[in-house]
């Protein structure tokens, strides 16, 4: 399989504790593994490695690359029936199949599968030659890096992971004996914002929100605005935005149905602090 490694504008994650996605590195290296393609796409064997906490890795049986993927529709027995991705256990032996296209990041992220299928049983004691590198990763959050957000949706062509504009915050910085030090941020107005990151939404959209660099947020509210006001000089005069409905689904928090032409305002609270984070989509 060719696997290419490509820098991710538009594609962050990070490992926060056991239960998030991975963040890519800055960079736009590309990278290529000795694989043999497949009709309908790329293939690569790969094993399946919990975490734990709902979280995993998956290590290129040939290769050795660490990486996750954007979980497909299509995942399947050895029998060629459905199965849940989340009745993997570790040993397990997977065909992937997909673009070929791996996110620069470690692990690596691969959004464009389109096929999982379990080939071989495998057995737990096969994965412990990763405990080592599963114990690494499974590395307690920092509680002083700040929270940050990416949003992973799936359009009729491709997975995407997306990151989000961070806006205003305040957050509590841990010191030594026990005392704290808060870091505030105070921007405008999320209509006001220069940067914005932007989702393409054919169609409305599922919007699963991935936090990481710290524990999940104990309170998400979601807000949105049309995005023909967009740069309003006084946005705090318009009217009261739209609550967007949220779903908790697996530990995470989702939007059921996302729509293209809105600003959305992501506010995320912590025992740490807060965060607000903002979209376009388009």
């Amino acid at each position: 399989m060719n696997i290419k490694m490509i820098g991710a504008a538009l594609a962050l994650g990070l490992l926060a504790g056991c239960a998030a996605a991975f963040a890519p590195k800055a960079g736009g290296d590309t990278r290529s593994a000795e694989k043999s393609g497949a009709e309908g796409g790329e293939t690569c064997t790969a094993m399946y490695v919990p975490l734990g906490n709902g979280s995993y890795i998956l290590v290129d049986q040939d290769s050795g690359s660490v990486f996750t993927i954007c979980v497909p529709e299509q995942v399947l027995d050895a029998g060629g029936e459905p199965m849940a991705f989340e009745d993997l256990r570790a040993g397990n032996i997977l065909k992937i199949t997909g673009d070929g296209v791996m996110l620069y990041s470690y692990p690596g992220q691969y959004p464009g599968v389109t096929q999982v299928q379990l080939v071989q049983e495998g057995s737990p004691e096969d994965a412990e030659q990763y405990e080592e590198l599963a114990d690494s990763l499974c590395a307690e959050p920092d509680p002083s890096e700040l929270p940050s957000l990416s949003i992973e949706y799936r359009t009729a062509w491709a997975e995407v992971c997306a990151a989000v504009t961070r806006g205003s915050y305040e957050w509590s910085l841990p010191l030594e004996g026990g005392q704290t030090q808060s870091e505030i941020a105070c921007g405008p107005h999320v209509l006001q914002w220069s940067e914005l990151a932007g989702l393409s939404l054919p169609e409305p959209a599922k919007l699963t929100l991935h936090f990481y660099g710290t524990e999940a947020p104990v309170q998400v509210t979601v807000y949105r605005w049309p995005s023909s006001l967009l740069g309003a000089e006084a946005p705090e005069d318009l009217a009261s935005p739209e609550e967007v409905e949220t779903l908790l689904r697996d530990g995470k928090c989702v939007i059921p149905e996302a729509e293209a032409g809105f600003v959305y305002e992501v506010a995320a609270r912590w025992e740490q602090g807060r965060a607000e984070f903002g979209f376009l989509t388009q």
